[in-house]
């Protein structure tokens, strides 16, 4: 009977204890085998099965609280890679953000970049076009603005002020370019050469400066941003002692800028006087 109670509590040791290549973890329970085993050899056969129960339930509760309470490096391993792994999956998640909205700055950046681009090859074409029209307008640029020359050969009949059909034709050429620069004033200004009496050519020139006027209105030009005056045979830009420096004298000019004129100057950069 002792061997058989001797073989039981063993057989509940070795269900206890679970297997394993350790032979520490089982000779950790070795103490508590003899304990238990040497005692029982000398139990009465009468109360063995009751004093057997006892003990192999004391090696159970010892057995459980030392497996509680003994660590599991395999679990703590594998705590331990999961949450590496959580760590780095967090560490992606972050720098996919980081890449996504770099990616985002990176397009808002080249969207401005092709913007300003199409806006310099637009300002780029208007000012050829502009240069064009200036060109083609015999027009300069002094100091106080833009200044076309129109002879008056061109718009008028000899000592007349009604417009040729010629110069119509001119004057809207003129009004197109002028309805591009809609924050400049106007200054139309008659000429005259030096034949006949100083007070002719003035009220000529003044005439011929409102006729230009009244042309540039009737083309959609604001009369407001217009002054028209006539200076008859002041400022000549040529001598007035042959045919050629004479009509060069005859003409019209038409300052684009915001001074008005050479009244406003007190002195005329566009030639003696």
């Amino acid at each position: 009977m002792a061997l058989g109670t001797r073989i039981a509590v063993e057989v509940g040791i070795s269900a206890a204890v679970p297997s394993t290549s350790n032979a520490s973890a089982r000779s950790h329970f070795t103490p508590v085998y003899e304990q238990i085993a040497l005692p029982v050899r000398n139990v009465p056969a009468a109360r063995a099965p009751m004093r057997l129960t006892m003990r192999f339930a004391a090696i159970v509760a010892v057995v459980l609280v030392a497996a509680c309470a003994a660590p599991r490096p395999r679990d703590e391993a594998l705590q331990a890679a999961y949450a590496a792994a959580e760590a780095e999956a967090t560490s992606l998640e972050a720098r996919l953000r980081e890449s996504e909205e770099a990616r985002q700055q990176a397009q808002a950046r080249a969207k401005e970049l092709e913007q300003a681009r199409d806006l310099s090859e637009r300002l780029s074409a208007e000012l050829r076009r502009l240069e064009a029209q200036v060109a083609a307008l015999k027009a300069h640029e002094t100091e106080h603005g833009w200044i076309l020359t129109l002879g008056s050969d061109v718009l008028f009949d000899v000592g007349e002020a009604k417009l040729k059909p010629e110069g119509a034709r001119a004057i809207a050429k003129v009004a197109r370019f002028m309805r591009e620069q809609p924050e400049r004033r106007i200054v139309i200004e008659g000429f005259t050469d030096d034949r006949g009496s100083r007070g002719l050519n003035q009220r000529l020139s003044e005439k011929r400066a409102r006729a230009v006027r009244a042309a540039l209105a009737k083309e959609g030009i604001e009369p407001q941003r217009i002054v028209a005056r006539g200076l008859g045979p002041a400022y000549p830009v040529a001598a007035n002692s042959d045919p050629r420096g004479r009509s060069l004298n005859r003409r019209v000019e038409i300052l684009i800028g915001e001074t008005v004129g050479r009244a406003a100057t007190g002195a005329s950069s566009r030639g003696p006087k």
